[in-house]
Order: C-alpha cells, then structure tokens, then sequence
C-alpha cells in the first residue's frame, strides 16, 4: 500500500511539474512587429532616424547612426557587419536593379577577384519585393563576401548591405537573414 501511495504522489508530483513548465514556457512568447512576423528572441528594435523603417538585430549587435546610414557591427574580430542606406531615386536610377547595375562594373574595378554569386534574385525584404545580390572579392589582400538586399518602396532604394570575411560570413548569415526577414517599413 505505501509503495502504491508513493507511485500516486511521485505522479501527481511530475503532472505538476510538467504543467509548471508548459505554462513557464508559454510565458515567454516571441514578439511579433507592426507586419506580424515573428521576431526572434534576443532581438531588439532600432528606428531608423531620418528614414520609415524599423529593424531588428540581435541585442549584442553594436549600432551606429552617426555615419548617414544605419549600422551594426557584430563585435567580432572579423569587423562583420550590416548597413541600410537609403537613396531617394532619380532619373538616372529609376530602380533597385539599375541602382546595383550602376556598381557593377566599378565593384568589379575596385576590387580585386570580384566574382557575382547571385545576381537579382528575388527576395524579400521584410513583406516587399526585393533583390538578392551577393559576391565576393579581395580587399588588400583579404577575401571578403558581400550580400546585398535592395528594394524598392516610396520613390527610394532600401539597400542592406551585410559585409564579412569569407571565412567569417556563415558565421552570422542566420541571424542577417532573421533581420532581413523581419524589416519593417513605416
């Protein structure tokens, strides 16, 4: 009997502590942003300054607004990084396809082994549509890789813009896309 009784209190006791944990974690919901996608933990906002549009990096991402643009770096040895720059269109850059055409050739002057990987394959940049472009090249004897995402929105070219070493750039690629993923335009 008291064996039986010891089983009927050890189960009633793990019940508990399984309901505990469920409630436990459901307190700890993700948060979603003004589109309604899912922002991951740890992640945090940045309003743009002089810009409509809000986003999301890691909270251990260092931020800065002080160079026009919007930027963060990962705090690694590497010096990776990710930068939106907004630029009003004009007449001779109608586009996010003829803005990164217009760098093309002098990306492919400038830097030595430039190579085009993905060429305006298309994306998303939070809910818009947007192009992919990535490449890699070697800057003073360092190869790096780039990832660009441009996208057109209210007479403006969004480009985020994600630099690293090519040894360092899977490093942070999950995270750069969760941000990508979750932009928001105001």
């Amino acid at each position: 009997m008291k064996k039986h009784l010891f089983f009927r209190r050890f189960s009633a006791a793990l019940v508990m502590a399984c309901l505990l944990l469920t409630v436990l974690c459901a307190c700890g919901k993700q948060q979603t942003n003004a589109d309604g996608q899912t922002i991951p933990n740890g992640f945090v906002a940045h309003e743009a300054e002089n810009e409509s549009y809000t986003i999301y990096t890691p909270q251990d991402w260092l931020v800065d607004t002080t160079t026009g643009m919007t930027s963060f770096n990962m705090g690694d040895e590497a010096a990776s990084n990710l930068n939106v720059t907004v630029i009003g269109m004009s007449a001779s850059c109608r586009n996010a396809a003829e803005y990164f055409d217009t760098f093309r050739d002098q990306y492919a002057q400038t830097f030595t082994d430039f190579t085009l990987i993905d060429d305006a394959t298309p994306t998303k940049l939070g809910t818009q549509d947007a192009y992919k472009y990535t490449f890699t090249a070697t800057v003073a004897g360092t190869p790096y890789h780039w990832m660009q995402v441009l996208c057109d929105y209210k007479q403006a070219i969004y480009v985020v813009t994600y630099t690293a070493k090519e040894d360092s750039y899977d490093r942070y690629l999950e995270n750069v896309q969760s941000v990508i993923d979750c932009f928001v335009f105001e």
